[in-house]
């Protein structure tokens, strides 16, 4: 099977996605992956270069240098809210109302004076909040790793209309994108999962991604909520790994992008949420973390406007300078 999904696309980029070191040198391969990997790998790997004029000694593998997590949550923490950095609170406020019903559900400043909101549907327990604080010269910038939101909606194309109407910006509109088959949970090669969804901004620039929901067995739509955070990672194992062993998480969905995209999605999330492509389906309201890598992605650089990640249900006090592997601002509660 791994030989099979790999004959379209090049095999040691194929190998690579799957979290081994592959190197090239001198019509030899050296392959450097987790010990538990190789029994799979290596079979699959040995058939597939043997097409490819290429020598493998399967002995020759290198260990991956060690990984060290500290654990601070058994249980899996919960994600509660993330936080906005923007200009103008109002007017940010308004489109998440307009666009998608939300309300302000807290208002008043921070500890330091900054206006603050907290933003969300009060009437859905367990959903994920948009904190926005108002920080002159504040805004979403593009070359940071944070990619935004995702929001599950009912009806893709009502949210779309609204949002230029309410100061945001249309980048992409309404579509279906067909995705193919995810490695996990394992789907057959032919699986196709059809997706009607568009990408907007808000008035600070944030992206968010804009997909439809509806329970596949009852076919109803749900509420629209905040449903995912999408970040870019620049080693996606060892950022799987240490949501799993740090925050006690799960992961989720394994997805491949090729050959619509050179990129790989690992969802990861503190419940067994069934996920789809863009997030969790029907009327899950538990929110996940979309891990992106994009191939030969240099390291990633934290820009701004991104304030934190806000986590509850630590076992412990987490120890002094734990560090996201991207370092994307965490908070724990």
């Amino acid at each position: 099977q791994p030989s099979h999904r790999a004959e379209q696309i090049d095999p040691l980029d194929f190998w690579a996605r799957h979290g081994a070191l592959v190197i090239r040198s001198g019509g030899q391969v050296r392959v450097a992956a987790a010990e538990q990997q190789m029994a799979w790998l290596l079979p699959g790997l040995a058939c597939m270069l043997g097409n490819s004029g290429l020598l493998l000694r399967t002995a020759d593998w290198i260990p991956p240098r060690s990984r060290q997590f500290v654990a601070i949550a058994s249980g899996g923490l919960e994600l509660k809210r993330v936080v906005h950095h923007v200009q103008d609170i109002e007017e940010v406020a308004g489109f998440y109302k307009g666009c998608f019903g939300f309300c302000v559900m807290e208002g008043g400043t921070t500890s330091d004076g900054q206006p603050r909101a907290l933003i969300g549907r009060p009437s859905v327990e367990g959903a994920l909040c948009l904190e926005l604080i108002e920080a002159a010269g504040e805004a979403f910038r593009e070359n940071g790793g944070y990619r935004g939101l995702s929001v599950r909606v009912a009806n893709v194309g009502e949210a779309i209309a609204a949002a230029v109407p309410h100061g945001g910006k249309i980048i992409r509109g309404a579509e279906t994108v067909e995705y193919g088959a995810s490695l996990f949970p394992d789907e057959p090669d032919d699986t196709t999962t059809p997706v009607l969804q568009a990408i907007a901004t808000d008035p600070g620039g944030y992206p968010i991604l804009i997909y439809q929901g509806s329970d596949t067995d009852s076919n109803t739509c749900v509420d629209a909520v905040v449903s995912a955070i999408r970040l870019d990672v620049h080693e996606w194992k060892r950022s799987e790994e240490w949501y799993a062993e740090t925050l006690g998480w799960h992961k989720l969905r394994w997805q491949s992008n090729v050959p619509r995209e050179a990129s790989i999605v690992v969802t990861v999330g503190g419940a067994q949420t069934a996920v789809g492509p863009c997030g969790p389906t029907g009327d899950d309201q538990s929110a996940v973390v979309q891990l992106r890598y994009v191939y030969s992605c240099p390291p990633i650089k934290q820009a701004g406007g991104l304030g934190a990640l806000v986590l509850q249900g630590v076992d412990r006090a987490p120890p002094v300078g734990i560090r996201e592997p991207d370092a994307y601002p965490l908070v724990f509660e």
